[in-house]
C-alpha cells in the first residue's frame, strides 16, 4: 500500500491534467477552476487506496483543559497539561456508523492535541 505521500506526489497537476493520465474534460467537469477540480481528485485517488481525509472536531476550553464532547454522551474526551483522558461509560451496546465516526474523530482530535500538535 501506498503512503499518502506517494499519492500525493503521483498526482501532479500538468497542464489541464494529472501525471497519473486524469485529464480536465469540460463536458464533464465544467468550467471550474482545474485547480479545485485536480484537488478533488487527488482526495479521491487518495480514498480510494484507503487513506481518510477528514476535519478533526474542535475542543471547548474548560479551565485550561480541552474537551471534545461527542453526541454519544458517554464519552469525553480530554488534554489538559501533561496528560490526556477518555472517560467512558460506553459499555457495551449497539452504536450506529455516524457515532462511531464521531468517536473516532474526537479519539483522533485528542491525540493530535496531546501529542502537541494544534488544535484543528
Amino acid at each position: 500500500m501506498s503512503t499518502a505521500e506517494q499519492i500525493i506526489a503521483a498526482h501532479r497537476l500538468v497542464y489541464v491534467g494529472c501525471d497519473c493520465g486524469w485529464q480536465w474534460d469540460a463536458d464533464r467537469d465544467g468550467y471550474h477552476r482545474i485547480e479545485d477540480l485536480h484537488a478533488a481528485h487527488v482526495v479521491a485517488a487518495l480514498e480510494a487506496a484507503g487513506k481518510a481525509v477528514v476535519e478533526l472536531p474542535e475542543a471547548i476550553d474548560e479551565d485550561g483543559q480541552k474537551v471534545w464532547l461527542p453526541a454519544m454522551s458517554e464519552v469525553i474526551a480530554g488534554v489538559e497539561p501533561g496528560r490526556a483522558y477518555v472517560a467512558s461509560t460506553i459499555g457495551r451496546g449497539e452504536y450506529d456508523a455516524a457515532k462511531l465516526r464521531e468517536l473516532g474523530l474526537v479519539l483522533l482530535a485528542a491525540a493530535r492535541v496531546a501529542e502537541g500538535g494544534d488544535q484543528p
